[in-house]
């Protein structure tokens, strides 16, 4: 105007557009300024769209009946969706004879109840009264719904992230705000992004759900993606974009192999370097550098976090161990994307060499008692000079045989091959044992089970003279009082009631009650025990020696084993008396003769005592 411009703000009458879409304004003056001579468009406001544009309704022009005014417009549309739509209007621009625009309305619907309701399919009609309005030659129409599904926010911007890693969630709030309950079909993601929701299935009128959205990059710079919720509401599908950078080091090697000159065994190279260079968004965090055997790194300047942009050197060397070609690898370890990288290392040592063909022999399950099939390994001088062999052996139950020459001191030529068989034979643990327990003594042999599987724990009761009292029971088969065990004595895996010393006084078990307790501990296998020699030997078997099974008695201990036992272990008469179980361990058949754990503690042995 001739006194300055007047600024108006306005909405447009389509909400959503489609691409290449259109949508009429307007601006109306009540009173035409002084001095107006013209306007134009300073800016126009706009943002991405969640819902889709709900134009899918067929709008026609009809003749108004003779009743209505000159100047009233008739029509009607037809909605071409699957779902119902609320508070649906009918968008008419007016056009003059040259194509310019002259007016624009937005029309309510006349569904009989004075709403905008529109199921699938249905019609409705609409009319505006344009009396007064600037004329017109033709008329364009559409129309469009309320939107009812409020998404906030309508876009979400991560802040960078470690690939592989996942950010903190950010919230996405989903309103209804329609006239019906909120029908849910899904909730899906694209991109580097994940998501929960407590949406479920349907949201009621006025409700809300929460939608928690979380960046994973899986790999750098800007990763963009969209949530997209699929529902029965108009503006459906509702897509929501989503963005955020991935960060991400690199470690880049400026080769993929160094190859070192022959080389004499035991000496050291002059150093090669390798490269490294970060060339990511992201510091490279270096874990470890490692060379295999024969290559040694003798320096770096890479540190622990090498920056973005920057690079670094590993320094090589070769240092034989062994004739022949040698070959490894330097590994780097760190939080790039294909760590460990690696580079192949060859170099050549000057002299004799030993390979192994195959370097792992597998026999499978093998039968105890059975010799396995033989299986061969090669042994080949792979350097280069003349290898002299000392010794080939081999350890646990594996056997082998070669014709690589007599040893110490047969030598094979540079490439000459000689061959290993090997073979597996497990002996059954009762031929074991017998041939273990021959070479054998029984004197002052101690030792503790340790409690391993498959092993009995054992260990040796005493008494002590002139205590009668405190080992002997009521003849009520009640423990006397003063007893701190209350009449009973643990040994290794065995308990045994305590029984009434015999006749010398020395504090040895009756047969019975050895017998009987033994049967009440459930223990297996053969228990042999010697006291003092004033009995012959016992055993779970319950029989004497005369009367054992065959397994029991070719474990017991032979007469003269018995009689040495007789002479080392009298004790003196005025000293603390002991009686020592000889027992058979069927984990490794060693016979032993063991003391109570308590004997073993410090103090608990008198000075000159046993």
């Amino acid at each position: 105007t001739a006194s300055g411009p007047i600024n108006e703000i306005i909405d447009s009458t389509v909400q959503i557009l489609a691409p290449a879409g259109r949508s009429p304004f307007e601006a109306i003056f009540v009173r035409r300024p002084a001095g107006y001579t013209g306007f134009t468009i300073a800016a126009i406001a706009s943002g991405p769209a969640i819902q889709q544009p709900a134009h899918n309704f067929t709008v026609a022009i009809d003749p108004c009946l003779s009743t209505d005014p000159a100047q009233e417009v008739c029509g009607h549309l037809t909605s071409n969706s699957s779902a119902t739509q609320d508070d649906v209007t009918a968008i008419l621009t007016f056009y003059n004879a040259s194509g310019g625009t002259v007016a624009q309305d937005r029309v309510l619907l006349n569904d009989g109840s004075g709403g905008g309701t529109v199921g699938p399919g249905q019609t409705r009609t609409f009319k505006k009264d344009r009396t007064g309005d600037p004329t017109f030659s033709t008329i364009a129409g559409q129309a469009e719904p309320s939107y009812p599904v409020d998404v906030n926010a309508a876009t979400l911007s991560f802040p960078a992230q470690m690939v592989g890693s996942a950010s903190a969630s950010q919230e996405i709030t989903l309103t209804n705000k329609g006239p019906r309950a909120l029908a849910i079909d899904q909730i899906v993601l694209s991109g580097d992004f994940r998501q929960t929701n407590t949406c479920g299935t349907s949201v009621a009128i006025g409700a809300s759900c929460r939608i928690n959205v979380s960046f994973a990059p899986a790999a750098r710079g800007t990763r963009n993606g969209t949530l997209t919720i699929n529902d029965e509401a108009a503006g459906s599908p509702q897509a929501i974009p989503l963005s955020g950078v991935g960060l991400q080091s690199t470690a880049d090697l400026n080769t993929s192999s160094l190859a070192f000159a022959p080389l004499l065994i035991g000496q050291v190279s002059a150093a090669q370097s390798v490269t490294v260079s970060n060339n990511g968004n992201a510091p490279l965090t270096i874990a470890s550098l490692q060379v295999d055997a024969n290559f040694l790194i003798p320096s770096t300047d890479c540190p622990s976090a090498l920056s973005t942009g920057l690079a670094c050197h590993i320094r090589v060397s070769f240092s034989p161990s062994q004739g022949g070609a040698l070959s490894g690898k330097l590994s780097l370890f760190d939080n790039a994307v294909g760590s460990p990288q690696q580079v192949n290392l060859t170099g050549t040592g000057l002299g004799p060499g030993i390979g192994l063909a195959p370097s792992s022999v597998d026999f499978g399950n093998q039968s105890v008692g059975v010799t396995s099939s033989v299986r061969q390994v090669t042994l080949t001088n792979s350097g280069t000079t003349t290898l002299v062999l000392n010794s080939i052996a081999v350890s646990g139950d594996f056997h082998q045989a070669n014709d690589c020459g007599t040893l110490p001191g047969s030598a094979l030529d540079v490439g000459e091959v000689c061959t290993i068989s090997v073979t597996l034979m497990r002996e059954p643990d009762g031929d074991r044992e017998r041939r273990l327990a021959a070479n054998r003594s029984l004197r002052h042999r101690r030792r503790s089970s340790g409690g391993q599987p498959g092993r009995l724990q054992y260990g040796a009761i005493h008494a002590q003279r002139g205590q009668r009292d405190r080992l002997d029971r009521h003849r009520s088969g009640q423990p006397r009082a003063n007893h701190p065990d209350g009449g009973r004595q643990r040994y290794g895996g065995f308990e045994r009631k305590r029984g009434p010393l015999d006749r010398a006084g020395r504090g040895e078990p009756g047969p019975g009650d050895l017998r009987q307790s033994e049967r009440r501990t459930g223990a297996t296998g053969c228990l042999e025990g010697e006291w003092r020699a004033r009995r012959d030997v016992l055993t779970e078997c319950g029989l004497r020696p005369d009367g054992l099974p065959d397994q029991c008695r070719q474990q017991l201990p032979g007469k003269a084993e018995v009689e040495d036992q007789r002479r080392h272990h009298r004790p003196h008469p005025r000293r603390r008396r002991h009686a020592t179980d000889v027992l058979t361990d069927h984990a490794d058949g060693e016979n032993a003769a063991v003391r109570n754990p308590e004997c073993q503690q410090p103090g608990a042995v008198p000075a000159g005592g046993e």
